[in-house]
């Protein structure tokens, strides 16, 4: 079979060497009948991959008397709870991604034969598949055939949105119960996620929220907009929108804020007495002495100008940035964004303000480590093993770390000390994935991290570069 993908992959290897010949010569009827075999190839390529994703996910890989891990097949329908876990960085997904394409394929290969046919075919493409799946999702195996039969063969000539409403419209014919249990269970999984916006400065937020609630938030927001549109004629009314959103939902919460300053010191310093950092700080303030770089713009040992892009003089003095160059430097929250730094100015202004310090290697960008005799870690520890991850450290999850546990990479119960370099931030299911799925861990002392699925397949995830 894998020769055959590999026979597959070398006649798109030509089939693009041709295209990139160039296309004067070649009818424009022409160009468009690739375009459409392209797809058709494309489409045909993801049921192979859904029909060998939901049979890999139908297998338990269960340990004998022996210790040694055998499977067992369950058959396509059944969802392994850790296919996901396996499959995402090996597609290079993250795991909400990772498991939503495993339920998808797995619905697919055991409810929906035409559906899947009809991809084989190549007449219709992965993402409206997914759309057929999502829709029927809480159907019955009878129900999904009903439906199957009278949406095809209409559905191949139609756009997404379009697919969306037919089969929500027969589904409601067919069985209506179906409908009103995908409506319940989507209540139950309302949220509100926010992202890093394209643009710095901004983040975008997506929510799905229960229609007479959504209703409801709406009418306040657009209230509370279309006041301050009349008293400030200069903003936009979706200005206004945004604007009134902020003030909603901050007129009702407390937030407290912590600027974190990260410090790059040489790793030869760290055993300095207590405090020593903290009185040279006051006494000083945040220029070089000796034994420590300079705390801000200090010179790049890997190119001839300092953090801020000044040429670095021969004998190396403290170059300190003007107030202009810190404003206009970005600071990124993970998840959030990035904020401009004259924002970041303000709040340090603030006398509610908490200002914390950590320690940076001055070449890696990595925190600098410390440790302790006990099993659990410290709360100083645990902020430490968190700022310096970031988020879990299994390949593709971006679950804040400040919503894990710091974990053992060598089990306390063998000798792993409770230390920086033998501590990694994992989220509750990847401890799991660690711990009774087959996967191996190892850390280097720097904190890089080889995970080892257990199909031999290695994949590295690494701490968080202040530096950038």
């Amino acid at each position: 079979m894998i020769d055959k993908f590999s026979q597959a992959l070398t006649l798109m290897r030509e089939a693009f060497a041709d295209a990139e010949t160039g296309s004067m010569l070649i009818p424009a009827v022409d160009l468009a009948g690739e375009v459409e075999g392209a797809q058709r190839v494309i489409n045909a390529a993801s049921a192979v991959q859904a029909l060998r994703v939901a049979q890999y996910a139908g297998r338990d890989e269960e340990k004998d008397d022996s210790g040694a891990w055998s499977d067992v097949d369950h058959g396509v329908g059944h969802v392994s709870e850790f296919a996901a876990d396996a499959l995402g960085p090996m597609l290079a997904m993250g795991s909400v991604a990772a498991g939503r394409k495993v339920d998808t394929a797995a619905f697919l290969a055991s409810r929906l034969p035409v559906t899947l046919a009809a991809m084989s075919a190549g007449d219709l493409d992965s993402w409206r598949a997914t759309i057929i799946a999502t829709e029927l999702a809480e159907a019955s195996r009878e129900s999904c055939a009903a439906v199957e039969a009278l949406i095809f063969p209409a559905v191949l000539g139609e756009a997404p949105g379009a697919v969306t409403r037919r089969v929500r419209r027969v589904l409601g014919r067919v069985d209506a119960d179906a409908v009103r249990a995908k409506a319940a269970k989507e209540r139950l999984d309302r949220f509100v996620h926010a992202y890093p916006s394209q643009v710095p400065g901004l983040t975008s937020w997506v929510a799905s929220l229960p229609a007479a609630e959504s209703a409801a938030c709406w009418a306040a927001i657009d209230e509370l907009a279309h006041q301050m549109d009349g008293e400030d004629p200069t903003r936009t009314l979706g200005q206004c929108r945004a604007d009134a959103l902020v003030d909603l939902m901050l007129g009702n919460a407390t937030v407290s804020t912590t600027v974190t300053l990260m410090i790059p010191v040489q790793t030869a310093t760290v055993d300095e007495p207590d405090g020593a950092l903290e009185r040279d700080l006051l006494v000083h303030g945040p220029r070089s002495r000796p034994g420590l770089g300079p705390v801000l713009g200090y010179p790049n040992p890997l190119a001839d100008t300092d953090d801020f892009g000044q040429p670095a003089p021969d004998l190396n003095p403290m170059i300190e940035p003007t107030w202009t160059q810190i404003c206009a430097m970005g600071y990124e929250i993970p998840g959030i964004g990035v904020i401009g730094g004259d924002v970041v100015a303000s709040i340090l202004e603030r006398f509610d303000t908490r200002i914390a310090r950590v320690l940076l290697d001055e070449r890696t960008g990595v925190l600098i480590e410390t440790g302790v005799k006990t099993y659990r870690p410290n709360p100083a520890m645990r902020r430490f093993v968190q700022q310096r991850d970031g988020h879990c450290r299994f390949p593709g999850c971006a679950r804040n770390a400040t919503r894990c546990e710091p974990d053992h990479v060598i089990p306390y119960s063998r000798g792993g000390p409770t230390a920086i370099s033998n501590l990694a931030c994992l989220c509750k299911h990847h401890h799991r994935v660690k711990h009774d799925a087959g996967w191996t861990l190892t850390m280097t002392p720097d904190g890089d991290c080889i995970w080892t699925d257990p199909h031999g397949r290695q994949y590295a995830t690494y701490p968080v570069n202040h530096h950038e």
